[in-house]
């Protein structure tokens, strides 16, 4: 784990909105006007005959769902003897008696899978009819001329599509900043292989290794349900029916070098094998990583933490962070120091058994990139759910047992604040530069 001190760097940026052309694609006006719009804007959907349908049941799915519930709430007080209008304050009631249930039930509720339940219309007269009707003026929308405003003209819909459809080029935001940057495809593909072609974090991998990591998760679950750490019914909402591949992805790093920047690499895991699985160890984890004493939540929340401070005019403001600190740090050590924290609220068995999950996680984390499957043998993915605790209780521990010690006490007495957002650190020193240095 190294340690980079903050630089400003001269960027070659094509205009005053930040973006930033490394490829050898010309930027007309037009593709300018639709890129200064950000990567998060929305251009105006086209009429959708089959969409608009399509949310329109979804809508009355709901209506029918709502139905079914109230008929539901009703049997029950009839059955237990109350008025309906009675009913909602003892489900209050029976709330509060839910909040001592098992944990295992508790998690249940919070990871179970959405039910695909959807009521027969034609149970609810007034739904079906809403639903006949809207579909019959939905069907007029193709026939009738209309016009619907829209946020891009013809000439920013043809550059939008030129881009869309440009193959020698990547779109990408930066890592940080806020740019959008242009890149070729070759170089593009050359900054996330230089990540991955290091032989001590990735392993090339042979063959798709989702069933034989499948079988392995569900043989891991079936033993929490066999101690009795996990119910069958969370089991089974842990453990996917048909996951995804998870996919890499880099953001480049122009803060770092802007003609031939680094990648921070990015695995994208919707529905993945360890999507869900890692939202549950995060459960257990993220409480500990907001008790540690120099958590912070957010910008606003560090701005928060330096409301009320004096800073006398010869205090030192410094601040620096971890270089790539999700991809280094080392299984075991970041094992040791989330079996650290748990060990102080769980008992050894339930410990373990959330280390094995996160044990799993860390060694199961494989991705498709450019046709070939790889494997993360060091460090985290950044897009997993527990990445953050994880990395948040590995600093947390080395704050610990390094940072702050006897030994380190002739530096750390001259630290008056000392905040941390993961791997950036903020703090207030009141020694010399000398010995600032000779502490970093």
């Amino acid at each position: 784990m190294g340690l980079q001190t903050t630089t400003i760097q001269e960027s070659t940026i094509t205009n005053k909105n930040q973006i930033i052309n490394l490829s050898e694609f010309t930027l007309q006006e037009k593709h300018l006007r639709i890129l200064e719009k950000g990567l998060s804007f929305v251009p105006s959907p086209r009429f959708d005959q089959f969409t608009w349908i399509k949310d329109l049941n979804l809508f009355a799915r709901k209506l029918a769902l709502h139905e079914v519930f109230v008929k539901k709430d009703e049997r029950q007080a009839k059955q237990l003897g109350i008025t309906p209008e009675d009913f909602p304050h003892l489900r209050t009631l029976m709330d509060l008696l839910e909040e001592n249930e098992e944990p295992s039930q508790e998690m249940y509720k919070k990871f179970k899978n959405k039910s695909k339940y959807t009521p027969s219309f034609s149970e609810f007269s007034s739904i079906d009819l809403f639903v006949k009707l809207v579909t019959d003026e939905i069907t007029k929308l193709e026939i009738i001329p209309w016009k619907k405003e829209q946020n891009l003209s013809r000439e920013e819909r043809t550059a939008l599509r030129e881009l869309k459809n440009e193959k020698t080029i990547e779109i990408k935001a930066s890592d940080k900043g806020g740019n959008i940057v242009i890149m070729s495809k070759s170089n593009y593909k050359d900054m996330c292989l230089q990540i991955i072609n290091d032989s001590e974090g990735y392993t090339l991998l042979t063959f798709n290794p989702t069933e034989k990591y499948l079988l392995e998760l569900n043989k891991l679950l079936q033993k929490g349900v066999t101690d009795g750490h996990i119910s069958e019914e969370l089991k089974k909402s842990l453990l996917p029916v048909r996951p995804t591949i998870p996919t890499l992805y880099s953001l480049p790093k122009v803060h770092k070098s802007v003609t031939n920047p680094p990648g921070r690499p990015i695995i994208s895991g919707n529905n993945s094998l360890t999507e869900k699985l890692s939202q549950f160890v995060d459960h257990y984890l993220h409480p500990f990583v907001e008790e540690t004493p120099s958590y912070t939540r957010d910008t606003l929340n560090a701005l928060q933490h330096l409301e009320d401070i004096f800073i006398p005019s010869d205090t030192t403001i410094a601040s620096f962070d971890v270089v790539s600190l999700y991809n280094n740090i080392p299984h075991e050590q970041g094992i040791k120091a989330c079996r650290y924290f748990l060990s102080k609220k769980f008992d050894e068995a339930m410990t373990n058994f959330i280390i094995q999950l996160l044990t799993y996680i860390l060694t199961h984390n494989f991705f498709l990139f450019d046709g070939k499957y790889y494997l993360q043998t060091r460090g985290t993915a950044m897009g997993t759910s527990c990445a953050p605790s994880y990395a948040n209780l590995y600093l947390a521990l080395w704050e610990e047992t390094v940072v702050f010690t006897d030994q380190t006490k002739k530096f750390t007495d001259n630290v008056s604040k000392w905040f941390r957002y993961i791997d950036d650190i903020f703090l207030l020193w009141h020694g010399t530069d000398n010995l600032l240095t000779e502490w970093l």
